[in-house]
């Protein structure tokens, strides 16, 4: 299963290229999902996938063609993880599309931009927040430490508010220095994050425990 999507003019940032004039030709589209579902919003009357706008973040899924090499989905070993690749009923019914998990959003022009992979987003006051790019913030005011950013559900509320947790790795910060580390955080956040992508909490603890993708777990030990 390949998924090509070309770059023909440089644009900061951006991974790819659909023409517009073309688009049709491109075997892959940015659909509307829901973030903490992971499942695509569909129209109620058709039961098809919505496309997004432009601008508007969403799901890259690629058309999955058993005629074609090089759209070709043979699944994986695991029965079961192969069928969450696959999408079904996109465009029209019956048709079959790869689900990438990439979180991405195509502007005006036709330029494709990465935005995080959806299992490092959540939905907070009705807007997507990428947790990466909450964390290159927090790592502006955190230093050579080690910080992390994921949601957390709180009862009675829709979506899930930010939690920030930055390790300290054995040191210990006395009451001035951990004051002045919060209000870097407090100036970095405030200054380059729009409201609803500021973590709520922030949880300092003594290390995170990385995984072999060198992705922070969410399980840290608590000062």
């Amino acid at each position: 299963m390949f998924c090509f999507l070309c770059l023909l003019s440089f644009q900061f940032g951006a991974v790819g290229y659909v023409s517009k004039i073309i688009d049709g030709f491109y075997p892959c589209y940015i659909i509307k999902i829901d973030v903490d579902t992971k499942e695509p919003i569909r129209d109620p009357i058709t039961g098809l996938c919505i496309l997004c706008e432009p601008n508007e973040p969403g799901h890259l899924v690629a058309r999955i063609g058993s005629n074609d090499p090089f759209r070709m989905f043979d699944g994986y070993v695991n029965s079961e993880a192969s069928e969450k690749k696959i999408i079904r009923n996109v465009l029209r019914k019956g048709d079959l599309w790869f689900a990438s998990g990439d979180l991405m959003c195509c502007d005006e022009l036709g330029y494709m931009y990465f935005i995080d992979r959806l299992g490092d987003t959540f939905r907070w006051h009705g807007e997507n927040v990428s947790t990466s790019e909450v964390e290159r913030v927090l790592d502006q005011a955190i230093g050579t430490l080690t910080g992390t950013v994921f949601g957390v559900s709180i009862p009675g509320t829709e979506g899930k508010a930010g939690m920030a947790a930055i390790a300290l790795e054995g040191s210990k910060l006395t009451s001035i220095e951990e004051e002045n580390l919060l209000c870097r955080i407090n100036e970095e956040f405030t200054g380059n994050l729009p409201s609803y992508a500021r973590p709520l909490f922030i949880r300092l603890c003594q290390n995170l425990t990385m995984t072999g993708m060198f992705s922070s777990l969410l399980f840290y030990s608590l000062l």
